[in-house]
């Protein structure tokens, strides 16, 4: 009787099992495809990003940003840090809280502040830098300091290349030096 019992109990076995095995054969296979069609998913994610440009004479320039997250057709930047020697001599450092590289344009926004060596600044809520072009233009509020004074605008459109500056609404105010 317990030999019949425990092949009954084998037999029961094997047809749940192979009642099991034909249903998951039968059905479809679960899979998780994670997709955005609006391509709005970060394809990498990289935390305290540095840059150097090192030539032959050294270290030229140093960037960092403390998130880069790239997507399908731009690149987003946290807190963008540049530092580098200009062709004149004079140390150039740029910062924002936020950025954005969308092809060959470069938006900063977010307190953009740019600081030269020589006294110059200029600050900002939002500028955008053409990577091609080397061109410079804000269509926001403006401030440009130096040691002879400051001026304040609404917009404006520096062409680095040539050392053009096109403004508009300015206001200055200038410093009167003793002789």
């Amino acid at each position: 009787m317990v030999k019949t019992l425990a092949v009954k109990s084998l037999y029961y076995f094997v047809f749940i099992f192979i009642g099991i095995t034909v249903f998951i054969v039968l059905q479809k296979p679960y899979t998780l495809h994670v997709t955005d069609k609006n391509r709005a998913l970060a394809t990498i994610i990289m935390s305290d990003v540095k840059s150097y440009d090192i030539t032959t004479n050294g270290v030229v320039s140093f960037s960092s940003a403390d998130f880069v997250k790239r997507y399908a057709n731009y690149d987003e930047f946290d807190n963008v840090r540049l530092l580098r020697q200009n062709e004149n001599g004079y140390v150039e450092s740029v910062s924002a809280k936020e950025g954005i590289l969308k092809k060959n344009l470069l938006k900063l926004k977010k307190d953009f502040r740019y600081d030269r060596s020589d006294g110059v600044s200029l600050r900002s809520e939002e500028v955008d830098y053409n990577l091609d072009s080397k061109v410079l233009s804000s269509q926001v509020d403006f401030t440009l300091s130096n040691f002879k004074g400051t001026s304040y605008g609404k917009s404006f459109v520096y062409d680095t290349l040539n050392g053009v500056i096109q403004a508009s609404k300015i206001k200055a105010i200038m410093k009167e030096t003793q002789k």
